[in-house]
């Protein structure tokens, strides 16, 4: 039987957001801690996403 590996993700786009509750439903779903990632403070608008619209 194969073992299966979770991986989690968790994103918040501004520092006065928090991914607390989000990490809590990654470790509840078996997502083992040290395979949660976490990015903060990145936001669509702050990367230029939108510069060029299709």
């Amino acid at each position: 039987m194969t073992e299966t590996r979770r991986v989690g993700y968790a994103r918040c786009s501004t520092d006065e957001q928090d991914v607390q509750i989000q990490t809590e439903q990654l470790l509840a779903l078996g997502v083992p801690a040290d395979r949660i990632y976490i990015d903060r403070g990145f936001s669509g608008v702050d990367q230029h996403r939108n510069e060029n619209p299709r």
